[in-house]
């Protein structure tokens, strides 16, 4: 992460692990289309769901439960 990135997420408060993708490898292993996007990696690494534009407080509320429910 750039300075620029980190001083956005230390303002808001951001604790969940963010990437800069400077060649764009990561993009194009998750197949990320456009910004922003987001996506949920569950507990064994694999993708939960992707969240195509802007993520809502219901979106997550809706997605992410049954994942903290599954054995670690």
């Amino acid at each position: 992460m750039d300075s620029d990135a980190r001083a956005f997420a230390r303002r808001y408060g951001l604790t969940y692990p963010s990437v800069r993708d400077g060649d764009g490898a990561t993009r194009k292993s998750f197949g990320v289309n456009g910004q922003p996007e987001t996506i949920v990696i569950d507990r064994r690494g694999r993708i939960a769901t992707t969240f195509r534009g802007p993520v809502t407080d219901r979106d997550l509320r809706r997605a992410l439960p049954p994942l903290l429910e599954e054995p670690a």
